[in-house]
């Protein structure tokens, strides 16, 4: 009996420690559960965060598409020359080096392709067409006899560039539907340099000088409300374009080379569908 009585007294013992262990597991494993649960949910606000990040990127996104534009600024026409004569001339046996610069008026056009690969770096691939002109040039020289000036010369220069055009597109500030950043490229193409001389001599070079044309597009750029954009910019020629002239007599030897570089600068407007 009293092995018994010890024994139901070390029961009832054992099941008041078993309660209490159910009880401290059962704590732990809410516990556990409530410490998954969080963990569940932080990882769903960070995967959601993340995507509301790339949302927000993808609006932010310029825009890719078809555009085309319109280039006004000034074409910048510079004329390096050498001559050189030889034989019976009031000069005598000479060389002589010359350079100017025309700034003409420039009027263009631009239809092309661009493309965002992320959302502040693009390419875009357009062609360009351009045209300037000068206006009537002056030669005058004053007479002997009444001191007055004569003309003696006229001229005119005109331009016109055909390109290919493939530019580097980055976006430095951005906001929802506008951008604003640089841009720096390539272009190549055919111009052609007109040369109108009233009262050209043989030595002279009149007339079209067509060649090939290479160089550098860079400017800055800005797009307002995903469609308009806005751009200042220059073309600047690697290349030079060169023509020769020689008249030869039995007495009198000319030769004159010359040799002409292209650029402009202008403000442009393009709409990108």
């Amino acid at each position: 009996m009293k092995t018994a009585k010890n024994h139901n007294i070390s029961s009832m013992g054992g099941g008041a420690d078993f309660e209490a262990c159910q009880k401290e597991c059962g704590n732990y494993q809410g516990s556990n559960k409530y410490k998954h649960d969080k963990h569940k949910h932080d990882k769903q606000g960070i995967v959601g965060t993340f995507l509301a990040l790339g949302l927000f990127s993808s609006t932010l996104s310029a825009k890719s598409g078809l555009f085309v534009g319109i280039d006004l600024g000034a074409s910048i026409l510079t004329q390096a020359s050498r001559g050189e004569s030889s034989g019976q001339n009031p000069f005598g046996n000479s060389i002589t080096t010359m350079k100017y610069s025309y700034l003409m008026p420039q009027i263009g056009f631009r239809l092309g392709y661009q493309h965002y690969f992320t959302p502040a770096n693009g390419l875009r691939l357009y062609g360009s067409y351009a045209f300037a002109r000068t206006g009537m040039v002056n030669i005058e020289e004053r007479t002997r006899n009444s001191g007055a000036n004569q003309i003696i010369d006229q001229y005119f220069y005109a331009t016109k560039r055909l390109e290919v055009n493939l530019d580097y597109l980055l976006d430095l500030v951005k906001n929802e539907d506008s951008s604003a950043g640089v841009y720096l490229g390539v272009f190549y193409g055919a111009s052609t340099i007109t040369l109108n001389r009233k009262n050209a001599q043989p030595w002279q070079f009149s007339g079209d000088l067509k060649q090939r044309i290479v160089g550098i597009n860079l400017g800055l750029q800005m797009t307002l409300a995903d469609h308009h954009r806005i751009e200042v910019g220059a073309k600047i020629p690697l290349n030079k374009q060169k023509v020769e002239r020689i008249y030869a007599t039995n007495t009198l030897a000319i030769k004159n080379l010359y040799a002409y570089q292209l650029a402009s600068v202008g403000l442009s407007y393009a709409f990108v569908f």
